[in-house]
């Protein structure tokens, strides 16, 4: 960069560190950490082309032009009075750039505008028309070789933003696409891959496809969650009170992302989210949403105490300032992100009642337990597998759906709630939050007002069964019961029907048994038989007024 004159010795009072990220082909990438030139930096809100428009305007065009710049960056100058502050050091010294750098804030921005000015109006002459893809999907036989399914895939995967848990559905055909030539032998279509094709087919005309088009001035809010084994996200805006979601995205994590930390899946959630959405954001703020407190407003620190993460914040440092703000979201109150991030499997609860055995009655997984799940091969990609072969314990799991969508949907059904909804002006104790009936708690010593939601009595049998049955759950009794739940949610009677549930399981009967060692019993002391033979001390009092000396205790 030096010799082609993109860099120059600096003497700027500036100065940014440089960091060097290395590349999958072994080469290395020069990044130069703008973060705190950014957090300082006016934004230039020039708006970025999406996909979306660029789609609506390709219909009745044959011919298409490709145009792409070699080092696009480095081809547009900059003012002179901003190159100082371009500088980075290095261990030769102080360098400043005489061109665009990449990592600053604004320059896709100023990337974009001068390429709209050299093209002009011209650039909206491009083509695809989308019907006619998708009609050409509809008519697609199903595939029988490893060949054209792949192809099929590759098609179907334009849409997958229009699909809500793609990638569960896909799930089965990738299974046994991802081949490579020598085991191209292995490929099969069975009825597990037949309905997944019909299935996507099925999606394409479908209401879900139509998604709502972005409004151009409401705020846009991104949900992300990861779960073992997938990530999800849902993009969204709210316009007069209604959700309008503009975008789903899903994927399944590689093996090795699926051994990353807890706090790693989750940022790696929203990084991947935020940069596959980057077209269709065009440079405008978003809020993040996540299940996972410790991410928490994570993009305004310069170090996170987790290697993986700080690389991911430099590696991305340029759409950062797109971040408005990072806020936690309940669980329970997640449900898009969250279930797009949990797909259920093909045959994942598919156990004959064979091989129903003491291991699966257990309803907790221990530490040989998990070390056996480990080794064990979850998906078997032979032809001769069937749902009656024994599953891992881990695949029984079973998971709960306490969305927000949900909940609405059985409080409309409950007749208690019902009557609430019409006196709640008399009701001073409830209150309506999003079509949601939430109970006020009044503020104590140590707690605030609080806003619980109501649970309708068709969903608190399954509510106790999370929280007191599932192995996470670890089969507290009654009183931790009672104290985790009474943070989240409320119902009448609430806790004489955890006190109820606790004492009524059979596995807490059985297996919760005291482990403590007894109490011994109090024994006589025997008399002496000598002078000074045994001596006693204890301590008496208080007494009601004191001694002369202002005691009121004595030995004995």
């Amino acid at each position: 960069m030096l010799k082609s004159g993109i860099i120059v010795p600096s003497h700027s009072p500036w100065s940014s560190p440089v960091i060097l990220l290395k590349k999958p082909n072994g080469e290395f990438r020069f990044i130069v950490d703008y973060r705190r030139l950014n957090a300082i930096t006016r934004k230039d809100s020039y708006p970025q082309p999406t996909t979306e428009e660029l789609l609506q305007r390709l219909g009745g065009h044959k011919w298409f032009t490709k145009l792409d710049l070699k080092s696009g960056y480095f081809q547009i100058p900059i003012q002179d009075c901003d190159k100082e502050k371009t500088a980075f050091c290095t261990q030769d010294g102080l360098y400043q750039f005489e061109v665009l750098s990449m990592g600053l804030m604004n320059a896709p921005s100023t990337f974009q505008r001068v390429m709209n000015n050299i093209i002009g109006y011209k650039r909206w002459d491009f083509v695809l028309t989308i019907t006619r893809c998708v009609r050409a999907i509809l008519d697609m036989p199903e595939p029988r070789t490893l060949a054209e399914a792949n192809r099929f895939i590759g098609k179907i995967g334009w849409y997958r933003k229009f699909i809500p848990h793609f990638a569960q559905i896909a799930a089965p055909i990738h299974k046994v696409t991802n081949k490579t030539k020598k085991m191209k032998n292995e490929f099969y279509w069975h009825q597990e891959q037949s309905a997944s094709f019909n299935k996507l087919k099925k999606a394409l005309t479908t209401s879900p496809l139509m998604l709502k088009y972005p409004h151009p001035t409401a705020d846009f809010i991104l949900a992300t969650d990861a779960s073992d084994y997938a990530i999800g996200g849902a993009l969204k805006q709210v316009i007069d009170g209604k959700i309008h979601y503009n975008y789903y995205l899903s994927r399944l994590f590689s093996p090795t992302e699926k051994k990353y930390k807890t706090i790693e899946r989750e940022a790696l959630a929203i990084f991947w989210c935020i940069n596959k959405l980057q077209q269709y954001l065009g440079g405008r703020d978003v809020t993040i949403f996540t299940d996972h407190k410790p991410l928490e407003q994570f993009h305004k620190k310069n170090h996170f105490n987790c290697k993986r993460i700080d690389e991911w914040l430099l590696k991305h440092q340029d759409i950062i300032p797109q971040i408005l703000d990072v806020k936690y979201k309940k669980g329970c109150l997640h449900g898009d992100a969250d279930g797009l991030s949990r797909p259920d499997f093909p045959g994942q609860n598919d156990v004959s009642s064979s091989n129903k055995n003491e291991d699966f009655s257990l309803n907790v997984v221990t530490r040989s337990m998990a070390r056996k799940i480990e080794n064990t091969n979850h998906y078997d990609s032979s032809p001769a597998s069937t749902t009656s072969q024994k599953l891992p314990i881990k695949h029984l799991l079973t998971t709960f759906d306490f969305g927000i969508e949900r909940i609405r949907e059985e409080q409309m059904k409950d007749p208690n709630v019902q009557h609430i909804m019409k006196n709640i002006q008399e009701k001073l104790s409830y209150v309506m939050y999003d079509d949601i009936v939430h109970k006020i708690i009044p503020p104590s010593r140590f707690r605030p007002i609080r806003q619980l939601i109501y649970i309708p009595s068709s969903m608190r049998r399954e509510v106790l069964s999370s929280y007191h049955d599932h192995p996470t759950a670890a089969h507290f009794g009654s009183r931790r019961t009672w104290t985790k739940l009474r943070e989240r949610c409320y119902w009448p009677h609430m806790r004489k029907e955890i006190e109820n549930y606790v004492q009524s399981c059979e596995k807490c009967a059985k297996y919760n048994i005291k482990r403590t060692k007894p109490s011994g019993k109090l024994n006589p002391i025997p008399p002496p038989e000598g002078l000074m033979e045994l001596i006693g001390m204890d301590f008496w009092g208080p007494t009601r007024q004191e001694s002369i000396s202002g005691n009121k205790s004595c030995w004995l």
